[in-house]
């Protein structure tokens, strides 16, 4: 297994991670640590591979990256604003993809679960 050095920047981008209540984009994070965006994309890369990040891929094509220490979770996506709030399900979900996994004899390794619309904000 490659060994990390958790560098200045590495670092800076798990507490920005962590602190997060929403999945952030690489412009974003860019312009809050004022580095080039070629090492913001590295460092990434470098936090997903190590399994210290998440990387979110939604509809509109952009990258967002979560902390993974955070509970597993689905995100509501406004259309309008782009506005992006992490919802959980109670436990049956659990029990829903388990019967799904077994009525279809698949092994799921993990899902993904978005919602798209507008938000109260855009809908007025």
């Amino acid at each position: 297994m490659k060994k990390y050095r958790l560098t200045p920047t590495r670092s800076q981008l798990l507490r920005i991670l962590r602190s997060s209540r929403v999945p952030v984009s690489a412009d974003e994070l860019r312009r809050q640590l004022s580095v080039n965006k070629t090492t913001v994309y590295r460092q990434l890369e470098s936090l997903v591979a190590q399994g210290k990040i998440t990387q979110i891929d939604l509809a509109d094509r952009t990258s967002r990256y979560e902390s993974a220490e955070t509970a597993h979770h689905h995100h509501l996506v406004c259309l309008s604003c782009r506005r992006i709030c992490d919802i959980s399900f109670p436990e049956n979900i659990a029990t829903t993809v388990k019967s799904i996994a077994d009525s279809r004899k698949f092994n799921i390794k993990f899902h993904r679960l978005e919602f798209f619309g507008l938000c109260a904000d855009c809908r007025s």
